[in-house]
């Protein structure tokens, strides 16, 4: 582990994400009504782009520090940072603003609870508050996305920076543990395929490919499946529940671990 580099990588590429920031609220500003209220689809614009950029700052991140070092603990640790610098980098840029061109304005409203909500919100002073923004928030909204059955705003809850990080780092993971393997690493990207490989890797029935998909069996199912790659990678069962219930973590500790059997040598 070294906290150093880990930082350092993280506060590379997260400036690239401040940037983004100062354009995001220069371009925002610009496009204010009357009422200091975005005009129609500035928002929209910004909402779809984003995602897509943070989700590239990150795999950059991983692919830089991988030149130096294969170590789970310091991708995670890289993770942290980005999620908390950009965070950080975010709340500066809004306070700024907020101080240099908005503190002082006013304009007719509501008052009471109903005069808050429809407040524009680059009149608001800007929260710091990370662990309730960045953690338990998305995770909330996911909850109450997946317990309504919309998958629309499943889809949308998953665009936190929380969840765009947790989906690459287990996808990082799934790529070096198949090269491990020697099996396509660029199959640990697809759906279905990956999973018929993980179960084809720890040598349990194909048919499971039809069950792994079923809701709470599933979770019995990969237990056995990372029960078994973690077991030959020298690892107990205590890693497996790892693996099953947050792979994102877990899973980098059997992909980047030197000891293998490999498959080929199983039978």
């Amino acid at each position: 582990m070294d906290l150093k580099l880990d930082f350092k990588i993280a506060l590379k590429y997260s400036l690239f994400v401040l940037l983004y920031c100062i354009l995001d609220r220069i371009y925002i500003h610009f496009t204010l009504d009357k009422e200091y209220n975005p005009t129609s689809g500035t928002i929209y614009f910004l909402v779809i782009f984003y995602p897509y950029f943070f989700a590239t700052i990150v795999l950059l991140s991983f692919l830089e520090y991988i030149k130096f070092r294969k170590n789970y603990i310091d991708l995670i640790i890289i993770s942290f940072f980005i999620l908390f610098l950009t965070y950080l980098f975010n709340f500066i840029v809004n306070f700024s603003f907020f101080k240099l061109l908005y503190e002082d304005v006013k304009i007719p409203h509501e008052e009471g609870v109903l005069g808050l909500l429809n407040r524009p919100f680059v009149l608001m002073t800007p929260q710091f508050n990370f662990l309730q923004n960045e953690i338990l928030i998305p995770f909330q909204n996911l909850k109450d996305a997946i317990i309504s059955g919309d998958i629309f705003w499943i889809i949308g809850s998953m665009q936190n920076r929380i969840f765009i990080i947790l989906i690459i780092l287990y996808q990082f993971n799934l790529f070096f543990l198949f090269k491990k393997y020697e099996e396509n690493k660029w199959h640990s990207l697809i759906p279905v395929l990956n999973k018929l490989i993980l179960i084809r890797i720890a040598g349990k029935p194909v048919f499971w490919i039809v069950l792994v998909y079923v809701p709470f069996l599933s979770y019995f199912l990969m237990y056995s499946i990372n029960k078994e790659i973690a077991e030959e990678n020298g690892f107990n069962s205590k890693l497996a529940l790892g693996m099953t219930f947050l792979p994102s973590v877990f899973y980098g500790k059997v992909s980047f671990a030197e000891n293998v059997i490999p498959v080929t040598d199983i039978a």
